[in-house]
């Protein structure tokens, strides 16, 4: 089948969801990833300057997208310094045209929009092993690919904890008046953490494409001793961005039921039917002073307690090396481990990035 690759338009959206929809990632419960109702909205938090392409066949009537990939860019910190950095994602194959050429289109693609030694991201689920196979052998056509860190994705559920309380410390939602010394404190930490985004707070007064459907109250402030210690977003996703049960594996299909009976009655997290979403507030844009776990563990408590509840768990994920992801593992959760790469298209342009500064992961834009 012969295949062309094309910039992704507005009137690629039907298929584009299509496709999505109909290629779940692998484990024993498959999920789907989805963009619905328009995949571009999605697209457009993942990278602030999308570039979304499809490949398709002229052979056929219509233009029926048999894959797609985004390679957009994003402002990121890499070792101090604000750089555009370019995030390889999205990246699904019809199998009908896996074994093709079709992969090495979409990498010739990008190495034709791409410097030797400008950077990009790319994460992959630690279940999709053979992508994963894909991306560690060096071959023709590749890019020079290193690994690293690993980031962990956590689903945290339950009521939250006395314990996780204490009287000098302060959480409650952000005002417009908070603006200033937030966007300090981004400033000020941002820097030191290897992959963070920039952000300009200012926008949520008037929210682009970059904070959909966001607003200040959705930021929680962390105030220890009445100084501003932390700060995280929280941000409902699924009018835009939805992950979807496609399949359970046989045991988890049996069990599902007795298992649901017992999360009704200790609040945790329910399994939906095969089609259904899961529910979840994802947390963002965390920043505490000094990696603080314990303050970030009495923010998780508060979320728990408060908005929360209005869904079955908090989404979170931390690159393993990040304190703070030793956070939610006090709470009862399920996890999903991916592993992040750094690459260059030539091999003598090998990234140096410092080992002393703490990976940030950020799901919400993953």
């Amino acid at each position: 089948m012969k295949l062309e690759v094309s910039r992704a338009q507005p009137g690629d959206n039907g298929e584009i969801l299509s496709l999505l929809s109909n290629i779940p990632q692998p484990g024993n419960i498959s999920l789907s990833f989805e963009r619905s109702p328009n995949y571009f909205h999605g697209a457009a938090i993942s990278a602030e300057d999308p570039e979304v392409f499809i490949l398709h066949s002229p052979e056929r009537e219509s233009r029926s997208t048999l894959g797609i990939f985004n390679i957009g860019t994003r402002r990121l910190f890499v070792n101090g310094e604000l750089q555009r950095v370019r995030y390889l994602h999205d990246l699904r194959l019809d199998p009908s045209v896996r074994g093709t050429r079709a992969l090495s289109m979409a990498f010739q693609t990008t190495r034709e929009m791409m410097a030797d030694d400008e950077l990009f991201q790319a994460v992959v689920l630690e279940e999709n092993h053979s992508f994963l196979a894909t991306m560690m052998r060096p071959r023709k056509l590749m890019p020079d690919l290193t690994a690293k860190g690993s980031i962990e994705t956590s689903l945290i559920h339950g009521r939250g904890a006395k314990r996780f309380q204490a009287p000098s410390v302060d959480i409650r939602p952000a005002t417009l008046d908070d603006l200033p010394a937030m966007q300090a404190l981004l400033d000020e930490e941002g820097p030191k953490r290897q992959y963070f985004h920039y952000h300009d707070l200012n926008e949520l007064k008037d929210p682009g494409p970059w904070y959909r459907a966001l607003s200040v109250s959705d930021y929680y402030l962390i105030f220890e001793d009445g100084e501003l210690a932390g700060l995280a977003g929280t941000w409902d996703q699924k009018p835009f961005k939805q992950t979807r049960v496609a399949a359970y594996s046989k045991p988890i299909t049996l069990g599902r039921p007795l298992y649901n009976v017992w999360a009704k009655a200790t609040r945790g997290m329910p399994l939906p039917r095969v089609g259904g979403c899961l529910s979840y507030l994802t947390l963002h844009t965390v920043v505490i002073r000094n990696h603080n776990t314990s303050l970030f563990r009495m923010l998780i408590n508060a979320l728990l307690q408060g908005p929360a509840r209005a869904y079955d768990a908090i989404a979170c994920g931390f690159f393993t090396a990040d304190p703070l992801s030793h956070g939610p593992r006090s709470f009862p959760r399920r996890t999903l481990l991916s592993h992040h790469f750094i690459g260059t298209w030539g091999r003598e342009h090998r990234p140096w990035i410092d080992p002393k500064r703490v990976p940030h992961a950020d799901i919400a834009r993953l």
